[in-house]
């Protein structure tokens, strides 16, 4: 940590990305954003379907009458 903190107060920086870097960090960033996106819709689900309300129909299983 420690040895971050002087390359942090730098004003100027001699680094050069190119087109596979930053095709990489865009491709990363939208990868995390998709991620949390579909873990936030399984949870949200998740969820819904643990607290959801049921109702007295849907408790008992229906007797149908057996085809003769």
């Amino acid at each position: 940590m420690l040895n971050v903190l002087p390359t942090m107060l730098h004003t100027t920086t001699l680094a050069y990305l190119d087109g596979g870097t930053g095709s990489l960090l865009l491709q990363s960033a939208v990868a995390g954003v998709l991620t949390a996106g579909y873990v936030m819709k399984t949870q949200w689900a998740y969820l819904k379907a643990r607290f959801a309300r049921k109702s007295p129909a849907s408790a008992a299983p229906a007797a149908t009458p057996k085809a003769k």
